[in-house]
């Protein structure tokens, strides 16, 4: 297996979203410390002249270019480790690609085109970090450099060409969209949360990476309240104080889970009265919702539930998938070129 002589091609051997669950994937990952050793690992019991890992939260996959690869028991044998069971299991979910379509299968990866979330962008990083991370371990160079290399040259293109990363398809990150073109930047704004729920956290979260400043958190039970502010480096509001500090806030983020409206018109009418005509963006993440429906018809108020959120997201994940044919037209045309390219011809024995 792997090694020998022979001409020389790409093999890509993987675990992803789309053949096993997220247990399974979990003890699979590769930790980015433990990659060099990994590497090293899999040069030596699997014998190929080159080879790279990509490990994300919804992949392993492991690349190599040899003249005869690996079975695919000896590859899940590999991943699985000593489990004799959790071996079986990989095997049972593993996919195999040989030649141009080992080529297509990364290139279509690195685009995002594979992805869980259709068109996310971070995986570019993570194709380009496994690239970096084979080359610093000396156990990849110029057998898979063109490869890696056509991979992240068909994301920029795909990306650039194309709306296939535009629009935001996450919930925080509509709520994002929307506030900054309500507020404009979001630097230094006030941001409060109405509840301690885990969607509301992460919304929150999400808004103080694009900026957002002093987090209020206001909870029924404050010792809630404390903990979520502690988390999210805020200020802990008493439940009875709510509208009057709301009258400093930018936004307001309510999840609470309560089977009630929270936020109703008439106090907000008066946290209006005090903000000089500043504009208020509120966020309801709550089924059932939160704020009452006659909120939305108050001026310089601007709200949004999750219905609202999912419909924007929904229209632009539509706009991605329409997508998809022209990146797979950019994608053919980069493995075409892969396959006339000078250094893969003599690497590759003609490919």
């Amino acid at each position: 297996m792997g090694g020998g002589k022979g001409r020389l091609s790409v093999h890509c051997f993987g675990v992803s979203h789309r053949t096993a669950p997220v247990e399974l994937r979990e003890r699979l990952a590769v930790s980015p410390g433990g990659i060099g050793e990994a590497l090293l690992a899999m040069k030596e019991r699997l014998r190929p002249d080159e080879c790279a890992i990509l490990s994300t939260c919804n992949r392993i996959e492991l690349y190599m270019l040899c003249a005869r690869p690996p079975s695919a028991r000896a590859v899940a044998r590999f991943l699985g480790g000593s489990g004799r069971g959790l071996s079986a299991r990989v095997e049972k979910a593993l996919y195999r690609r040989s030649g141009a379509d080992a080529a297509r299968h990364l290139f279509r990866v690195a685009a995002g085109i594979d992805s869980m979330v259709l068109g996310e962008s971070q995986i570019a990083g993570q194709v380009k970090e496994a690239w970096r991370a084979a080359r610093a371990a000396g156990c990849a160079g110029g057998g898979l450099g063109p490869l890696f290399e056509g991979a992240l040259m068909a994301s920029r293109e795909a990306r650039r060409e194309t709306r296939i990363g535009r629009g935001a398809v996450s919930i925080s990150s509509v709520a994002i969209l929307l506030a900054e073109k309500v507020l404009g930047s979001l630097d230094g704004r006030s941001v409060m949360i109405v509840g301690a729920g885990k969607i509301g956290e992460l919304a929150v979260s999400h808004l103080v990476r694009r900026g957002a400043r002093a987090v209020l958190v206001a909870n029924r039970t404050y010792a809630r309240a404390r903990g979520l502010a502690r988390r999210l480096g805020g200020e802990a509001v008493r439940f009875d104080r709510l509208f009057e500090r709301m009258r400093g806030a930018d936004i307001v983020v309510s999840s609470t889970g309560a089977p009630h409206r929270i936020i109703r018109a008439a106090p907000v009418r008066s946290v209006m009265a005090g903000r000089g005509g500043a504009p208020l963006f509120l966020i309801d993440l709550a089924v059932p919702r939160d704020i009452e429906p006659a909120v939305r018809g108050i001026p310089n108020v601007h709200c949004y539930d999750i219905d609202d959120l999912e419909r924007v997201r929904d229209a632009h994940m539509a706009q991605r998938l329409a997508e998809v044919g022209r990146v797979e037209a950019i994608i053919e045309k980069r493995v075409a070129r892969l396959w006339d390219d000078p250094r893969v011809r003599r690497r590759w024995g003609g490919a």
